[in-house]
């Protein structure tokens, strides 16, 4: 018997190990390895697009076939947003990653071969493969976040995750302009690309192979209390089987009721709508300032998207930190969606008046305050309107929202500088934001996640990430 007993020793201790809440400081490697995906990710969408002018002398082409350098990724974050859910849950973090990691590898690898006249077909499958990872990564942050960190840090590790990818996205619009400032001939811009591609290839492979050899699944030790609870339903729920089938109709079916909501419709839209423009203007940035005929236009080009994201990533813990404290929903999404409409036309403004780079960079520093901000309010109400519902599948429904709405004011953006001007553009995108804050001030304030936590007599938490750890298994 002594014998018997010292045979399942092991498998007793690993379960009281299970039990354990315990964070180990692997975690801050962990969320490096992720930021510097997501950053890599995010440099390889604007790299290309905020040099449009550059990148049609290269390859010999109108603005639009490079706008679909940026298209590209809203489109397969649309067809591949539920797909990736499925994914990450049945291959688990550290699969998901790696596939993402060594994709934006390969379609940093493409990009190489594509700095000459023919080559733009190379440029865009390299797009390709790279956008097709994209919603690995962006699906990742709330799974990295209850798996890793304390209930305390949880927050803390989204805005980080948030902000690997928005300095990527302000990257995109610096380097590029570093490599091509004085190139005026095909060579010479041919060149400026090669050298940057070549550099984004040397950093996505090492980021891979630093993936490979220390991103774990998750920590022997739960690290906080709602990470426990999910272990222990993961435990109580071990050994059953569940047809692929019955998980994609509960995944629909809990899709299908939250459509039901109307009042999440309309914050979708509005989100749509603000974000979409958001792209719009990251993506047209170069086109605009093109029609300007602005002096040393690379440079203004490159600080101005700079400034923009710069705000936004400064900003955005503020406007986090406002709803911990007030738990305000509409009231801070409707300021946003204001100071979106009014930051805009004051950029706007700027760029037709052409006084002087100074007052572009201003009011580019007054619209970035607003612009990123509505990424992580408007998600946080959704999750507040669609209470106890997974908070994987309402985000899901969110984000598909501003791919939709991107591609469209792009592909309507592009055309109106082109053909009319940027007064033309700036009126419409003005008026797109416009009707962005109509959809949010129609919406009902209705917070049931803080009246759920009230009648619990739980800590009312901004973040929703903690609910999704709690809720844990819903989509298993």
């Amino acid at each position: 018997m002594e014998q018997q007993h010292n045979h399942h020793l092991p498998q007793q201790t690993q379960d009281q190990d299970a039990l354990l809440v315990k964070p180990v400081m692997k975690r801050y490697i962990i969320l490096f390895l992720f930021c510097m995906n997501a950053c890599c990710k995010a440099f390889q969408w604007m790299q290309v697009p905020s040099a449009t002018t550059k990148a049609t002398v290269l390859y010999g082409v109108d603005n639009y076939i490079i706008n679909l350098a940026s298209i590209i990724f809203m489109l397969s974050f649309v067809v591949l947003s539920w797909p990736a859910c499925y994914i990450i849950e049945h291959l688990g973090m550290r699969r998901a990653v790696l596939m993402a990691s060594f994709g934006t590898a390969v379609g940093a690898v493409v990009k190489c071969f594509s700095c000459h006249e023919e080559g733009v077909w190379l440029l865009m499958l390299g797009q390709i493969i790279v956008s097709l990872c994209e919603q690995l990564i962006f699906s990742l942050p709330s799974r990295i976040a209850s798996v890793w960190f304390p209930d305390n840090q949880v927050s803390f590790c989204v805005a980080m995750c948030v902000v690997g990818n928005q300095v990527g996205v302000a990257l995109g619009f610096m380097v590029p302009h570093w490599y091509l400032n004085h190139a005026e001939t095909r060579a010479e811009i041919g060149t400026g690309f090669y050298h940057m591609f070549i550099g984004t290839a040397g950093l996505s492979v090492a980021i891979f192979l630093l993936c490979v050899i220390a991103f774990d699944e998750e920590p022997k030790y739960a690290p906080g209390e709602a990470r426990l609870k999910q272990r222990q339903l993961e435990r109580a729920h071990k050994g059953e089987v569940t047809s692929m089938s019955k998980e994609l109709g509960t995944l629909f079916s809990q899709m299908a009721e939250l459509c039901k909501n109307r009042h999440l419709i309309m914050l979708s839209l509005s989100y749509g709508l603000v974000v979409g423009i958001n792209y719009t203007i990251q993506t047209l940035l170069d086109q605009m300032l093109a029609d300007a005929d602005w002096p040393d236009e690379d440079l203004l080009v490159g600080t101005t998207g700079f400034i923009i994201i710069g705000a936004g990533i400064i900003t955005t813990p503020f406007w986090g930190m406002i709803m911990d404290a007030c738990h305000a929903y509409k009231l801070i999404n409707v300021i946003i969606a204001l100071g979106n409409v009014v930051s805009l036309a004051c950029f706007s403004y700027a760029i037709v008046a052409k006084h002087s780079p100074i007052s572009i960079y201003v009011s580019a520093l007054f619209y970035g305050l607003f612009s990123v901000g509505f990424c992580v309010s408007a998600l946080e109400y959704a999750v507040e309107l669609t209470y106890p519902a997974p908070e994987l599948v309402t985000s899901s429904i969110m984000n598909v929202m501003p791919q939709i709405g991107g591609t469209l004011c792009i592909l309507l953006g592009s055309y109106l500088v082109d053909t009319f001007g940027n007064f033309t553009c700036g009126a419409f995108n003005s008026g797109v934001l416009l009707a962005g804050l109509v959809f949010v001030l129609v919406t009902k304030e209705d917070l049931k996640r803080q009246k759920a936590a009230a009648r619990e007599k739980l800590p009312a938490t901004n973040d929703s990430k903690l609910q999704e750890a709690v809720n844990g298994g819903q989509l298993a």
